[in-house]
């Protein structure tokens, strides 16, 4: 290579939060003492360290209050199989109804995976 290629290649490499986060998580060994049955408690005492990661799981792993996400999606998968439909695949009514909710929930929520 030229000596003048090297003035267009990058002098510093910008690092991203989350990135660097994420690397520190997938490195880290887990103690015995916070392999626990609920997740939440883990991000919980590592929120300090993980703030991105930590702030997703609470996201990721909340459990709505009520059972009428539930109740709907019984009512759309009624809605899907019907005579016309009903040879479908388990996956593919699972998958149909799983980007549903997913579609929804961002209708409503459109922020809902920003950090």
């Amino acid at each position: 290579p030229d000596d003048d290629d090297q003035n267009f290649m990058p002098t510093s490499t910008t690092t991203n939060p989350t990135i660097d986060e994420l690397d520190k998580y997938l490195k880290m060994s887990i103690d015995d003492q916070y392999r626990v049955s609920n997740p939440l408690i883990f991000w919980h005492h590592h929120q300090d360290k993980f703030p991105y990661l930590a702030k997703l799981a609470r996201r990721l792993y909340s459990i709505p209050a009520t059972s009428s996400f539930v109740e709907r999606q019984f009512s759309a998968s009624g809605l899907l199989i019907n005579e016309r439909r009903s040879s479908l695949n388990p996956d593919t009514v699972q998958n149909v109804l799983f980007v549903r909710s997913i579609q929804r929930t961002l209708q409503y929520n459109p922020n809902l995976f920003s950090l």
